[in-house]
């Protein structure tokens, strides 16, 4: 009897101890899960701040600067984008009406330098998307002149700007160092600056597509375009703006 009592006391122990276990990584799991809603809601809330300044540059931008993009090819078979940063596996190129598609080489993804398979001068269409910055991150001047970047890794910097009262001057005295950390040369300890910047968590991209007289999407070149400005805020999760431009030029 005794050691059936000290077995049977040994198994009540084991689903008391199982229980407690089930309990706790519920809780766990529940906190998992809030913790993740609660950073998806705030980069989305982010991303959307970001939204009228990146629709506001692009409205600002050359018709033909933005995506699909007609260009001339080099003899040597290249073609060089007025957009650098991008989005890998997003370049396809076409002839200029839009009929065949152009076989692609070697693709510098940070200055836009597409080799086209095959061709050498001429015209051809180039469907890209592009990478845009995160912008207007501001901070404060550490004491040795720096700031920290929140966006990391940190793949360039657009543009500085220093505050001084109610101004933003630019600067190009920065220097990205290690980890995030952008040293401004020219500012004071607590002044305000103002970055705009590639981060490695910044997913916002501008793509486009070519469209006819009845708004219809073309492959051949046109005097319309539709942009789509994809607003990343973690993970898959994307908010699309669309924006139409007509060549005014």
């Amino acid at each position: 009897m005794g050691r059936f009592s000290d077995k049977a006391f040994t198994l009540i122990e084991l689903m008391i101890a199982v229980a407690i276990l089930a309990i706790v990584a519920s809780i766990a799991i529940n906190s998992l899960f809030q913790f993740r809603g609660v950073t998806r809601e705030r980069a989305y809330a982010e991303s959307l701040q970001q939204a009228p300044a990146h629709l506001t540059t692009l409205r600002q931008e050359s018709f033909s600067n933005v995506p699909p993009e007609v260009v001339t090819v080099s003899s040597a078979g290249k073609v060089q984008l007025h957009q650098g940063d991008l989005v890998k596996g997003s370049v396809k190129a076409y002839s200029p009406d839009g009929s065949q598609e152009l076989e692609i080489g070697e693709v510098d993804l940070l200055k836009g330098i597409v080799s086209l398979k095959g061709s050498s001068s001429g015209k051809a269409i180039v469907y890209y998307s592009y990478f845009l910055p995160h912008q207007g991150e501001a901070h404060f001047l550490e004491a040795d002149g720096s700031v920290l970047l929140t966006h990391r890794p940190v793949r360039s910097v657009r543009s500085v700007s220093l505050a001084t009262g109610d101004k933003l001057s630019a600067t190009s005295g920065f220097k990205l160092g290690e980890n995030g950390k952008l040293k401004v040369n020219g500012g004071k300890p607590g002044q305000l600056v103002v970055v705009d910047y590639y981060g490695g968590t910044n997913g916002n991209t501008v793509s486009g597509r070519f469209l006819d007289a009845q708004l219809k999407a073309t492959k051949a070149a046109s005097d319309t375009k539709l942009l789509e400005v994809g607003e990343a805020y973690t993970g898959p999760y994307r908010a699309s703006l669309p924006l139409i431009k007509v060549r005014d030029e």
